[in-house]
This record gives C-alpha cells, sequence and structure tokens, in this order.
C-alpha cells in the first residue's frame, strides 16, 4: 500500500458528503421557492379581500394607535375573512335571486362583479403604469396598454376563481354564502 491510498478514500468519503450535503440545499431551496411562490398566489388570489381591508385599516390608523406588526397583520387577516364572507354573501343572494327569476340579481352581480373584476383589474393597472411609465414628456401608451392588458387578464383570473354562475362556495365562508341564500326567501 502507498501512502496515497489513504487519502484517495478520505477525498471519494469527502465527495460523497458534499453531494449529499448539495442534494440537501437543492431540495431545501426548491421548497423555499415553492412556498415563496404559493405566497404570491396566494396574495394574488385574495387581492380585492387584501386591498380592501388594508384601506379599511387605513381609515382607522388614528383610532388603533400604534400596532405592532404581528397585530397588524392578524386584523389584516381578519378583516380580510370579513371581506370574502361579504362577497360570498352577496353570491349567494345572486345566486338565489338568479333562481328565482328576479331582476335585483343583476344588482348584486353588478357588485360581485366589480369586485371581482373591475377592483383587481384597476390596481393591477396603476402597478404596471406606475412602475413602467416612462419619464415625463414623453408618450405613455405603450405602459398604459401594458397595463389594462395585465390587469384585465389579472381581473379574470381573479373573476374566475369566485366562480359567480355556480352554485357553490369555499368551506371556510360557506356559512357566509348559506345566509346569503336564505336571505331572498
Amino acid at each position: 500500500m502507498s501512502e496515497f491510498d489513504g487519502g484517495y478514500y478520505a477525498g471519494y468519503e469527502e465527495g460523497k458528503r458534499q453531494a449529499g450535503s448539495d442534494k440537501r440545499s437543492a431540495g431545501n431551496f426548491a421548497t423555499i421557492l415553492a412556498l415563496f411562490i404559493r405566497g404570491v398566489v396566494f396574495i394574488f388570489l385574495f387581492l380585492p379581500a387584501l386591498t380592501g381591508a388594508y384601506f379599511v385599516m387605513h381609515l382607522l390608523r388614528y383610532r388603533t394607535g400604534h400596532l405592532t406588526m404581528w397585530a397588524y397583520l392578524a386584523i389584516i387577516a381578519g378583516l380580510s375573512y370579513l371581506i370574502e364572507c361579504l362577497f360570498f354573501g352577496l353570491k349567494g343572494c345572486f345566486i338565489a335571486l338568479r333562481k328565482k327569476g328576479s331582476k335585483w340579481r343583476f344588482v348584486f352581480w353588478g357588485i360581485c362583479f366589480l369586485y371581482s373584476f373591475a377592483l383587481p383589474t384597476l390596481l393591477f393597472h396603476v402597478m404596471i403604469f406606475e412602475l413602467f411609465k416612462p419619464p415625463h414628456g414623453h408618450a405613455v401608451d405603450t405602459a398604459n396598454r401594458v397595463g389594462w392588458i395585465g390587469g384585465a387578464l389579472t381581473g379574470w383570473v381573479i373573476f374566475r376563481r369566485y366562480r359567480l354562475h355556480l352554485d357553490e362556495a369555499p368551506g371556510p365562508v360557506y356559512w357566509a354564502y348559506y345566509i346569503g341564500r336564505r336571505i331572498p326567501r
């Protein structure tokens, strides 16, 4: 046996450990990336409720005093849930009125449409326009068009999430939907 045999084996073992470590690191990165993408999709789909909750908190900022970050996030989450419940209650009224053939269903559909399509479209348009608007004195056509097209696509995706044409609601807000279905009777 030569003096290099032990070095070869130690290097081989170190390489195996490094490969295992690299594999675990890649798996951790993939997990973190997947969680980040899910978070972005969650925020994207709940954009109307989160925006509404933010505006309510903005209106009440002087009455709530100084809140910690966690308290602020908890209140935003609670308000978002209440706004979603209100929306699904209105959807329940719309479905019940549609089954009865009432003309009032168009009022409820219009409110639901404004919340689930028009509001996200406008918010996305403003965000894109503010990000990509040209300097003062230049034409704004491209940023304006991109903003409206992106906003319309965003609104369409969020509008499809609410499924206004179907008689259903997600589990956490089903109670509000059920109450909304019972109101027009």
